[in-house]
């Protein structure tokens, strides 16, 4: 009897074991889940920079805007906040882009709002210079006025007709 007993005591404390293993097991993974920087939209701040619209993306302060050039000339300009959710085109009061060929003036090719009011839309001349540099200025609705000099070798699409 006394060895049932044991045998008895030796299983309750084999369970109360267990128990506390998996409690302590399930404490630590639910700690560290919620460490992950998923956790919080603050966290993921600046974490995606992938383009949304097969352009380049830029950033300015929590502002990330998609720079989008096309082999025919066409400019577009996508905003969106620190954690890549849109903004409406409006969260910038102008937008204009700057080509400007090696050794040539610039030429400012102003954007306007597309109807949709997701974003700047705008045209220009064609793109000769492999060497050329773009100026992307816009002033946001809160805060100074932006520029960045990109050179136009970082948009593929636009230089493409160049390389045949």
């Amino acid at each position: 009897m006394k060895r049932l007993a044991n045998v008895g005591a030796v299983a309750v404390v084999a369970l109360a074991a267990l128990g506390l293993r998996s409690y302590v097991a399930r404490l630590t993974v639910t700690s560290a889940t919620n460490a992950l920087p998923t956790s919080t939209p603050s966290a993921l701040a600046h974490y995606d920079h992938s383009p949304r619209h097969g352009g380049l993306v830029l950033m300015n302060g929590d502002t990330h805007f998609e720079v989008v050039v096309d082999a025919d000339s066409r400019y577009a300009v996508y905003f969106t906040d620190a954690v890549r959710a849109p903004l409406p085109a409006s969260a910038a009061l102008e937008v204009h882009v700057a080509v400007t060929p090696n050794g040539r003036p610039a030429r400012i090719i102003p954007l306007q709002i597309d109807p949709t009011g997701t974003h700047w839309i705008g045209r220009g001349e064609g793109i000769d210079d492999l060497n050329a540099v773009l100026r992307i200025t816009y002033v946001p609705a809160v805060g100074a006025p932006y520029w960045i000099d990109v050179p136009v070798s970082a948009w593929p699409r636009a230089i493409a007709s160049l390389r045949k």
